[in-house]
């Protein structure tokens, strides 16, 4: 498993936040693929109100766990690529 650390802003200050991502990549000849998983938790996110921007409020914990999946078939100068994203994000454990 990779770790590494991403930044959110609390007040004036940059703290750690945890992520944890795994991922392989596989090629052959002229076909690659892959794929990542992913899971963020940010503690103390903070929003602007709309019509209020000057004006910050702490929305609480928002989690995402995801992966991407992608593949490609390359042919002398000819290249193809598809990709597929899936996210699921939570607010304070809930769908937002």
């Amino acid at each position: 498993m990779i770790r590494h650390n991403l930044l959110q802003r609390l007040d004036t200050h940059w703290l750690p936040v945890p992520a944890s991502e795994l991922g392989f990549e596989f090629e052959r000849s002229r076909l690659r693929f892959g794929g990542k998983v992913h899971d963020t938790r940010i503690d103390n996110v903070i929003t602007a109100p709309l019509g209020r921007p000057n004006c910050y409020e702490n929305i609480g914990q928002l989690k995402s766990l995801g992966f991407v999946l992608h593949t490609c078939y390359r042919w002398d100068r000819l290249s193809m690529a598809a990709n597929f994203h899936r996210n699921l994000l939570t607010l304070n454990d809930e769908i937002p």
